[in-house]
């Protein structure tokens, strides 16, 4: 799969540490950037039209899975039409804390970055794998010492595993889409995505281990339930 490496020597506090496909903690202090194919990236927002308005949006609210390895449900409706949405107003981040990725389930907007960091007074790596991939096909793998940020661009939709090899325990959950409509579920499996345009949507359901979908209709000023698996 191709590639863009850019390589810089001397890693300070702040700065991004160096990924390796090795499915190990990298050794050395070489800041490595790797970027997903082109090729495979989700088509460009800036060429799709912007969503039309809407006077009367709908609700969909509803119970998903419990959590997973301690990782709770994320929800995603994937619309039939993509629109150019306007890009989130805040900018997600996995953090790790008292030994254990906080949030332990992210959504981010594909194409914009995303924060890893360490808080932990200990070293800790960010092993990520698109779901359904070889285990050494990794997206990036990089060691985070306490106080240290890590920034990295998703180029596609899709599900992307989490994990820390120092500590085998740790499991977390990235869901990078190009939809607005998103909600991670609470600890009973609760969620509730506001402000949904009304059409036909696909209702993704991401869990630690699996992937469910269905199709819907969501109609104008609806309060739409469901009981996904």
């Amino acid at each position: 799969m191709a590639a863009v490496l850019v390589a810089a020597i001397g890693l300070t506090a702040g700065c991004s540490p160096s990924p390796d496909r090795s499915g190990a903690p990298p050794p050395s202090t070489a800041a490595v950037r790797i970027e997903a194919d082109p090729a495979a990236a989700t088509p460009d927002p800036d060429r799709l039209p912007p969503p039309p308005a809407v006077r009367h949006p709908a609700t969909v609210s509803g119970t998903a899975p419990l959590p997973i390895d301690d990782v709770p449900a994320v929800i995603v409706l994937e619309p039939t039409q993509r629109y150019a949405h306007p890009p989130p107003a805040e900018r997600p981040m996995m953090d790790q804390i008292a030994g254990r990725f906080t949030p332990a389930a992210i959504v981010v907007r594909t194409g914009l970055a995303a924060d890893f960091r360490n808080d932990d007074p200990t070293l800790h790596n960010v092993r990520v794998r698109e779901r359904g991939h070889a285990a050494d096909d990794l997206a990036f793998n990089v060691a985070l010492e306490q106080g240290v940020t890590y920034d990295y661009v998703f180029r596609k939709d899709s599900a992307w595993d989490v994990r820390c090899d120092v500590h085998q325990n740790m499991y977390g959950l990235v869901v990078s889409t190009s939809s607005p409509y998103w909600a991670v579920a609470a600890a009973d499996g609760a969620f509730e995505v506001s402000g949904v345009a009304p059409g036909r949507y696909t209702a993704i359901v991401y869990t630690s281990r699996d992937r469910s979908e269905q199709a819907i209709d969501v109609g104008e000023g609806q309060h739409l339930t469901l009981a996904l698996p």
